[in-house]
């Protein structure tokens, strides 16, 4: 009994971690999520439609120390918006993307994804890259030039807020593309101060986006600066579960490559909390990377697509680069409200970061350019891999499974991910492949499962001499056991057999899970074209207004057919087992407990696995239906054999349930001796 009960809660709390992750999936859907934290150096600064308009620029900063180059006042030129598009997303291009420059801040305003279509319109392209609002009223914008900051004189200049002077687009020989912006600052006593040059640039067929900022000190004086950059933002949610955007920060530290991230819903939270004056949830948005680290890139991503930004590290001499925080960008959330009475999320949020580079020093008369690139794009193992410069910089580590245990069967995911890709090239359907993948695992787990199958029979019979030990040795619980334990050996019987095809499954279905949840391939791949038409989200047979569930709190939209399927074939797997009869009809404890495992354990997989990609939905019920016919054909071919053995057709041995009748030694003259 004790090992039933073992077994029950190895069940039980596989069941209840897949509950939690599947709810973080968007099972269960509070009203209300948390979220993170957007730092701003200065306040806003008007951004006049009027071409030629002169802003004030001047922004206090904390002191530093006092230089004779006097800033007061210092202003700048700001132009009409405007934007110009560089790349192309028509079907017969070589550009991967197609980038809306805006001259607002210097910034991408939107980018479109060529090979990818929208989730509510599969003829719309993909926006990848979009404006976002936060709760202040202020716009982000991906890759703004936002802040340039003067050191020494102790003031910033939100350069962001301009409309800068922006060229036509520029088509070069090797038929790249690009754009160039410019903006002066200046005061009425010093004159022209600086000159700050930034440069789109995109190449036919390179998946990744080339940008260039260059300063030019246009005083008589040293200039130290830091300015910042403001990470791609806009990645949508993607369909109706899990979140999956994230911020990500990768440094290296005593030569290896790590990274530290923060999802939307942490972000959310310490947001509203810091917001609210808060300081510690202010500094839970900090990454946890050493100080002494190398950051090496930093990326904004979903579940399927990133945007990786990186500096080139031989422009990067005695300059440091920050990554410091997390940030969180939600027009809705309000100052003064806690988390629960926060307006709802509806996808309009977002996350992002700032990079910073401190310490550009600038003789009079000098200049320098930084250069930085951003892959924008799938997030694929073999992307990051076949390209040197993503695999020296270890951009495998954006592609996230979001699971602590998918991340722990990493490799696994991986490996099903390959696998599946190679029977895709054979069978261009990812749902059969799914089906042929469950073939394979369970063909070449077929021998254990027959032996547990041939164990749990061997221990059908054995109830009553169990029921018998027990009444025997009830106040020897020591003795039970061994005896126990030697009756098992004896007939050939052990209670883990049987459970122990189901128990090496189990981080098949993580691996799975996190497979389906990361993989480009399987976004909007069709199983079937009425029902199964997307193997990343349910089924959604039929959809109707959204209803919740009272006390589980579970909000249901639709409904998903392969679930209840799986729930079936669990029911029926579950009645097959030939324990159960045999241990009921000895006791009526056991019977009532078996019962009750049968009901709980399909309505548990139901209510955890409801809202779960079908994919893997698919796979767990094509490996349970699998099961009840595996196990019908094996108990039937094994009472076949029980009966030959009863008129004495075929020896008895261990393997069909018998005694293993010893073998009499040859005499000494045919041994040849």
């Amino acid at each position: 009994m004790k090992t039933k009960i073992i077994i029950a809660l190895i069940l039980l709390v596989f069941l209840g971690y897949c509950g939690i992750e599947i709810n973080k999936s968007g099972l269960i859907e509070p009203s209300k999520v948390s979220g993170g934290l957007s730092v701003s150096l200065a306040s806003e600064v008007a951004n006049s439609n009027d071409g030629g308009s002169v802003v004030d620029l001047t922004q206090e900063q904390k002191p530093k120390q006092k230089s004779q180059l006097d800033l007061t006042g210092l202003s700048a030129k700001t132009e009409p918006k405007k934007v110009v598009t560089i790349g192309s997303i028509d079907k017969d291009s070589e550009f991967p993307f197609a980038l809306d420059i805006t001259n607002t801040g210097a910034a991408i305003e939107y980018a479109r994804l060529r090979d990818f279509s929208s989730r509510t319109n599969k003829k719309e392209p993909l926006v990848a890259l979009a404006p976002v609002k936060d709760y202040d009223g202020s716009t982000k914008l991906s890759l703004a030039s936002s802040r340039l900051i003067f050191i020494d004189q102790s003031k910033s200049a939100p350069i962001g807020k301009l409309g800068w002077q922006i060229s036509d687009k520029r088509i070069e020989k090797d038929s790249s593309q690009s754009v160039e912006l410019k903006t002066t600052l200046f005061t009425n006593k010093l004159g022209n101060v600086i000159e700050v040059i930034k440069t789109f640039r995109v190449v036919p067929n390179q998946d990744y986006i080339e940008c260039s900022v260059q300063y030019k000190n246009l005083t008589n004086d040293q200039l130290n600066l830091a300015f910042d950059i403001q990470s791609p933002v806009g990645f949508a949610k993607e369909a109706v579960r899990a979140d999956g955007r994230k911020t990500t920060v990768a440094y290296e530290y005593k030569g290896e490559i790590q990274s530290d991230r923060f999802g939307v819903t942490n972000l959310r939270k310490y947001k509203v909390r810091s917001l609210n004056g808060d300081k510690e949830a202010y500094d839970k948005m900090l990454f946890t990377k050493p100080l002494d680290a190398k950051v090496l890139w930093a990326a904004t991503a979903n579940k399927y697509f990133g945007a990786i930004l990186w500096p080139q590290q031989e422009d990067i001499t005695n300059e440091t680069v920050i990554v410091d925080r997390g940030e969180y960008y939600d027009s809705k959330i309000r100052k003064g409200f806690d988390l629960k009475n926060q307006p709802k999320v509806d996808g309009s949020e977002n996350i992002g970061f700032t990079m910073r580079i401190y310490g550009v020093a600038l003789a009079a008369g000098a200049s320098k350019t930084y250069h930085f690139n951003m892959y924008l794009g799938p997030k694929e193992k073999s992307i990051f891999e076949d390209n040197p410069i993503y695999n020296k910089l270890g951009f495998i580590q954006a592609i996230d499974f979001r699971m602590c245990l998918g991340n722990l069967f990493r490799p696994l995911s991986f490996w099903i991910l390959g696998f599946m890709k190679i029977l895709h090239v054979i069978v261009p359907n990812y749902g059969l492949v799914i089906i042929i993948l469950v073939l394979v695992v369970r063909t070449l787990l077929h021998p254990l499962t027959k032996k547990g199958q041939v164990s749990m029979m061997n221990m059908s019979k054995l109830a009553p001499k169990m029921e018998a030990l027990k009444a025997k040795y009830a106040n020897n619980k020591a003795e039970l056991n061994r005896r126990m334990m030697e009756l098992y050996r004896e007939n050939g019987a052990s209670p883990m057999l049987g459970i122990l095809p189901m128990l090496i499954q189990m981080p098949i279905w993580v691996a799975l899970y996190s497979a389906i949840y990361a993989s480009i391939d399987l976004r909007g791949a069709e199983f079937l074209p009425v029902w199964i038409t997307d193997l990343s989200a349910p089924d959604a047979l039929v959809h109707f207004k959204a209803i919740t569930i009272p006390i589980l709190g579970i909000q249901i939209d639709s409904f998903n057919l392969l679930p209840v399927l799986l729930a079936i074939a669990m029911y029926l797997q579950q009645k097959m087992m030939p324990s159960a009869s045999a241990s009921a009809s000895s006791n009526p404890q056991v019977a009532q407990q078996q019962k009750m495992m049968q009901i709980m354990m399909p309505v548990m997989m139901l209510l955890f696995l409801y809202k779960a990609p079908s994919g893997l939905n698919l796979y767990i019920m094509s490996s349970v239906f699998g099961g009840v016919i595996e196990q019908k054909i094996i108990r039937k071919h094994l009472k076949e054999k029980q009966e030959q053995e009863s008129i004495g057709k075929i020896p008895v041995t261990q393997k069909t349930g018998g005694k293993v009748k010893k073998k009499k030694p040859k005499p000494f003259y045919k041994n040849g001796i």
